[in-house]
């Protein structure tokens, strides 16, 4: 069955006869391909197939009868009759699979297109073909036989090995970027709880606004005055030195397209947490304003 499934595949390797093929080797209901494991196709009486996740689903096959969804005709199992697996397609489905992950490559003499697994590369420096392919019937035409050959599927299998190699670093460098960016996120997360607690405790002290019933001249109202004005516009401007962190923070998130899969990128911008870290400063300073009032109604 597989080699005359190879047979077909090998008798015309354009796209438009794969593209046919493709859809000879699929379930025509779940476009699923077929396979010997779990997509099993299975022959109905009427010809045609189907995987067997399909054909015994509630659906098709009632009380032992399995009614095509292409022509309508019963396929009756109630005398234990067991359906066929189409062995041919999928033998089919898997030369196609493999006829996909086997590019064909161009010979160099005779310009034929064949399989990259057919062809050799002359390693030969003084020749005329040197680094180019050439293809079994005309490694024996052309007089090229001889140890300078490398097999050019070996050759590829070697640079595949390399940049898996590669690949693997690249993936793992990536793992720790969003591990670093996780502990960030984290890090502003305890920030931003620590920034509630501060900004609840941040207003005009209790005992200064009590103060205003006990003013008893107007230089004094005077002094209040400038005291209650000073400690609001320090609260204010670091408020607002607060927001303007944020803001800085956000916009350079917001313009990372990168987890936008719509979205092709040259670039990756870092997301620039120094404001965030400045936060801390002020935070701090929602610790001075008592002090600081104490200190003008003192003075």
């Amino acid at each position: 069955g597989s080699q005359t499934a190879a047979a077909v595949i090998d008798s015309s390797i354009t796209d438009d006869r794969l593209a046919d093929l493709s859809d000879q080797c699929c379930c025509s209901i779940c476009t699923e391909t077929f396979d010997s494991t779990k997509i099993i196709p299975q022959n109905l009486d009427c010809g045609h197939t189907f995987c067997e996740i399909c054909v015994y689903n509630d659906t098709l096959c009632v009380n032992n009868k399995i009614k095509c969804p292409n022509c309508q005709e019963i396929t009756d199992l109630s005398n234990g009759k067991v359906l066929q697996t189409n062995f041919l397609a999928i033998g089919m489905a898997e030369q196609l699979i493999k006829s996909r992950s086997d590019p064909k490559v161009t010979c160099k003499a005779c310009q034929m297109k064949v399989s990259s697994t057919s062809v050799r590369m002359c390693a030969r420096k003084s020749c005329s073909m040197f680094n180019h392919l050439i293809c079994l019937n005309c490694v024996v035409d052309t007089g090229h036989a001889g140890n300078h050959l490398v097999k050019y599927d070996v050759k590829l299998e070697k640079i595949r090995k390399v940049l898996r190699s590669e690949i693997t670093t690249i993936c793992a460098q990536i793992d720790e970027k969003k591990r670093r960016v996780l502990e960030k996120s984290a890090e502003v997360v305890k920030m931003t709880k620590l920034l509630e607690t501060r900004l609840s405790e941040a207003n005009i002290p209790y005992h200064i606004i009590g103060r205003l019933d006990s003013i008893a001249s107007e230089q004094e109202a005077q002094q209040y005055e400038e005291i209650v004005k000073d400690l609001s516009k320090t609260l204010m401007d670091e408020c607002d030195a607060l927001e303007g962190a944020f803001d800085l923070a956000l916009t350079s998130a917001n313009n990372l397209d990168l987890f936008d899969d719509k979205v092709l990128v040259d670039s990756i911008q870092r997301v620039k947490y120094e404001p965030l870290r400045g936060l801390m400063k002020w935070l701090t300073m929602f610790d001075q304003p008592t002090y600081s009032a104490f200190k003008l109604l003192k003075g």
